[in-house]
């Protein structure tokens, strides 16, 4: 029964727990939310979300699991970067256009431009992605590390 309330802060750290770990002691509940934020998959998300938010909403830890949107778009965002510079090649810069986040926001999450923009500068202002946003150039510039 611990582990109901100790999953969900583990998630909220970015301790992820193994697809055999949660079905070893039957939390089944939580097996679709950690792929979700594994594969950075906000339609996941979203939808098991509010699948399980009366179940969340009873064990009291809704909100703490709501806070974990972060982390799938953080991963979202990170895996789009990783595909638009390996599609680029050798070539690859820093500076990336911000239309393929908007076409992979507008698909998995339905936001618009400013939303995908607004999405992408709150997770640098919270340090869950290293860059900045150039708005008069439509750029999202990543730290090279």
């Amino acid at each position: 029964r611990i582990l109901l309330y100790l999953v969900p802060c583990k998630l909220r750290l970015g301790v992820l727990p193994t697809q055999g770990l949660l079905t070893k002691y039957d939390l089944d509940i939580f097996i679709d939310v950690v792929k979700s934020i594994r594969e950075g998959n906000v339609k996941l998300f979203t939808e098991k979300m509010e699948e399980l938010a009366a179940d969340f909403i009873r064990m009291g830890t809704y909100l703490l699991m709501m806070k974990l949107k972060f982390m799938v778009l953080r991963n979202l965002t990170k895996g789009v970067h990783r595909e638009v510079r390996q599609r680029i090649g050798e070539n690859a810069d820093h500076k990336l256009d911000l239309t393929p986040f908007e076409h992979i926001f507008q698909w998995q999450d339905g936001c618009d431009a400013d939303e995908t923009a607004c999405s992408i500068s709150n997770l640098i202002h919270l340090g869950a992605v290293k860059g900045y946003l150039s708005h008069e150039r439509r750029k999202l510039v990543f730290a090279k590390d």
